[in-house]
Formats: structure tokens, sequence, C-alpha cells
């Protein structure tokens, strides 16, 4: 068997997941990994001190155990898998934002820079040919220049005074 990582969520669950998956993909836990080893070198009794915290719930790790259980292609070429394109795509859900920016914090946490930039890019997704107004109100995100700002806005730059960037959002 592998080597493992015993991971703690933030919920006080403990998980353990293949070490050298985590430290192919996150350069938190190949920092993390290797204090553990030097730690552990230097001490005989391990206990707790095997166990790495880190502040994701459940949800949110069964979503990147799913995209780190992806298999890669052997050249590791991420832009080059069809198998992990697939996943993502299914793996990030417009409808469910606080799932989605669950992910991508907790992945720029970790330091998983692929699962970010995959995130990023599927945010930018979102947001391509849509208006500050409808941008606005996919993210849910009010308003919040006063009409005195927005009146010096104008001012300064005329091009926006007839465009939806000062609109306020229905619900």
């Amino acid at each position: 068997m592998s080597e493992v990582l015993k991971l703690k969520l933030s919920t006080g669950l403990e998980v353990e997941y293949d070490k050298k998956r985590l430290m192919e993909e996150s350069r938190f836990f190949a920092e993390q990994a290797g204090s553990l080893f030097l730690f552990q070198s230097f001490s005989h009794t391990a206990g707790d001190s095997d166990v790495i915290e880190i502040p994701i719930d459940e949800r949110i790790w069964e979503i990147m155990k799913g995209w780190l259980d992806v298999p890669r292609n052997a050249n590791g070429d991420p832009m080059d898998n069809p198998a992990l394109a697939e996943y993502e795509k299914k793996m990030f859900n417009p409808n469910d934002q606080p799932e989605l920016f669950g992910v991508m914090i907790a992945s720029d946490f970790l330091q998983m820079d692929l699962l970010t930039d995959a995130g990023i890019d599927f945010t930018a997704n979102m947001m391509r040919g849509k208006t500050p107004k409808q941008i606005r109100k996919l993210f849910n995100i009010p308003m919040d220049w006063s009409p005195e700002e927005i009146e010096e806005l104008k001012v300064k730059y005329p091009f926006l005074k007839n465009s939806d960037v000062f609109d306020t959002v229905e619900e």
C-alpha cells in the first residue's frame, strides 16, 4: 500500500489520502509532509503530529478528492487530458456558487494551482459576454456605490452615462 497522509477536516473528520498524489498537486502538502518527515526523524512518538489539519469541510473535500482521483496522462500535461476536462465540467456547477467558490478557496489555500486555475477559468467563462449588471445579478453582488459616487463617475467617465454599469439589480 502506498504511503498516506492523515488529514483532519474542519468538521473534525479524519481522512487519509495518497501522500504522493497530494504532494504532486499541492505545494501546501509537499511543505507539510516535509515538515512531518523532519519532525518524525527527531521524534519516536508520532501520535497526533501525523495529522495535518485543513480548513475544508467534507463536501468540498469530496469534490477535491474526486478531482485528485481522475487518472492523469503519462506525460502529466493537464491540458491534454480529456478525462480531467470532463470531470471539471461536471465538478463545477454554476448553480451552486457556494460549492464552486468553496473549491476555489480550498484549492488556493492548499496551493493546488491546476485546480485553482480550472475554477478561475470556469468563473471567467460564466462572466464572458455579460454586462456588469448581469454579472452583479449572477453573483448576487449589491450596488455599493452611493448616488454621489455614481454621479462623480459619470462626470469622470462620460462614456458610462448611458450604460447599465450603475443600474441596480432587481430581485
